[in-house]
């Protein structure tokens, strides 16, 4: 049995833990990283390579924090260097894309972007009935 691929990008090791128990037991393989940088070398692409445009690993769910690697700031730009490399396979629905914040503001500036995300409180119930 083929089993699906989420690929987690969270600041706190603690959240990542119980998010991904959370996927595992929707029958999910879980990768977990904790800043860009390493969620795009598990995706298969360089930091510094503008060749690269699709990844060559690809998950089936990605679900990251939406200012990764900056805890605190009110900045969705980690989560579109993420995007921008799965945004046709998103559009086409092959993939799912998420991000989560604590922050209100930067919710709704992430939303505004294009970007799915959702509250931090609310991360379980939506996995629970969107995977």
């Amino acid at each position: 049995m083929i089993r699906n691929r989420v690929l987690l990008g969270m600041h706190h090791e603690g959240y990542s833990e119980i998010l991904g128990e959370d996927f595992e037991e929707r029958g999910y393989d879980v990768t977990k990283v904790s800043n860009v940088e390493a969620m795009l070398e598990k995706m298969g692409l360089r930091e510094n390579d503008p060749s690269a445009e699709l990844p060559t690993i690809v998950f089936e769910a990605y679900v990251m924090d939406a200012n990764l690697g900056s805890p605190g700031a009110d900045t969705y730009n980690p989560a579109l260097r993420i995007y921008q490399h799965i945004e046709r396979s998103v559009i086409e629905g092959s993939v799912k894309f998420l991000t989560i914040t604590a922050n209100a503001d930067l919710m709704e500036s992430t939303k505004k972007a294009g970007l799915n995300c959702i509250s931090k409180k609310d991360v379980f119930e939506y996995v629970r009935r969107e995977f």
